[in-house]
């Protein structure tokens, strides 16, 4: 009783078979930031905490969370809830709101900057 290995059991593999080439390369896409450094317009309440009339959203989610821990706006026993102060309750309409509703209640103060590229006419 020989055991067999594995190396014995698999198929011997055929000398004409070549890996495949991937297609040439797409050039890189230019055209400045997009997707997700895509420069957004700030509304003035909201510039009051990030300092900025434009910057990527990721950045101003950033900023916004440099904000609340400086200011010590987390609640103690729960991290996910924001106790606002007046800054903040003029951006969020409300006293108290948690982590997970901020982008929602950030949406309204973050303006889409008019695109550069103008759509292509319909034919």
């Amino acid at each position: 009783n020989n055991p067999i290995t594995v190396a014995a059991q698999a198929p011997p593999l055929s000398p004409n078979v070549v890996p495949k080439e991937s297609a040439q390369p797409k050039p890189k896409r230019r055209g400045g930031p997009g997707g997700l450094n895509k420069l957004c317009g700030v509304s003035p309440e909201l510039q009051v905490i990030v300092g900025q009339p434009a910057m990527p959203r990721t950045e101003i989610v950033k900023q916004l969370w440099a904000y609340i821990k400086k200011n010590n706006l987390q609640d103690p026993s729960n991290k996910r809830k924001i106790i606002c102060n007046d800054e903040l309750r003029v951006v969020f309409e409300t006293d108290c709101t948690d982590m997970f509703k901020m982008n929602k209640l950030l949406a309204k103060h973050i303006i889409a900057l008019e695109p550069t590229k103008k759509p292509a006419p319909k034919k």
